[in-house]
């Protein structure tokens, strides 16, 4: 099953966790999860800056090792890096200490205090710990599978357009296996958001 937005039961459990950006009666907030990726973020900056829109980047610290000039080129561009971990792992799947390692690392080379716990998973116990660390949790208002073999652009856009609203944190993914979705879908809802006078903001550190 999927949950294209983040379950008012779920948010109950999850104090302290952002699913929304400030409030803002004209602000939205675009995400990309686990680049960078050296093919698919060129054409995500490009429609980007066409619509004179910023977003967050939640990166992998193992990738922005490999792909410095990015970092820059992102940073650069106006837009904001937050942490996704120095590997994907699954707070869920690995041992305690090792998945806080890992966000520590993350958080060393991305110098973000923003964080994205892989998978949307974290342990009661870590994110009381990352939170008195000074670290900000960030989920997501909006969901739309991108990532998804089955899920199309069409899919993706009736989604959105029925569910986002002012101050919307949306998820979507740096990755090749999206790109060809993100040249439909992306123009398409930052168009949208002009229209409605939203302005598509970085999250703030």
């Amino acid at each position: 099953m999927k949950f294209y937005t983040y379950p008012k039961w779920a948010r109950w459990f999850q104090k302290g966790v952002s699913f929304q950006g400030p409030d803002n009666k004209h602000a939205v907030y675009f995400t990309f999860d686990d680049g960078p990726n050296p093919e698919s973020l060129p054409y995500i900056l490009k429609i980007l800056k066409q619509y004179d829109a910023k977003a967050t980047f939640f990166c992998l610290g193992e990738k922005l090792e490999h792909y410095p000039e990015l970092k820059e080129k992102m940073q650069k561009e106006g837009h904001q890096i937050g942490n996704h971990g120095y590997r994907h792992l699954d707070a869920i799947r690995h041992p305690a200490n090792t998945w806080m390692k890992n966000v520590a690392k993350g958080r060393k080379i991305s110098q973000s205090n923003l964080f994205r716990p892989p998978y949307g998973h974290i342990r009661i116990g870590q994110k009381r710990k990352l939170l008195q660390s000074g670290m900000k949790i960030i989920l997501w208002d909006l969901m739309l599978y991108d990532y998804h073999k089955e899920v199309r652009a069409e899919q993706m856009w009736q989604v959105f357009s029925t569910n986002v609203k002012p101050a919307s944190i949306i998820v979507l993914h740096d990755k090749m296996r999206t790109i060809e979705k993100m040249k439909v879908f992306l123009p398409k809802a930052l168009e949208y958001c002009q229209k409605k006078s939203w302005e598509a903001r970085i999250l703030p550190d």
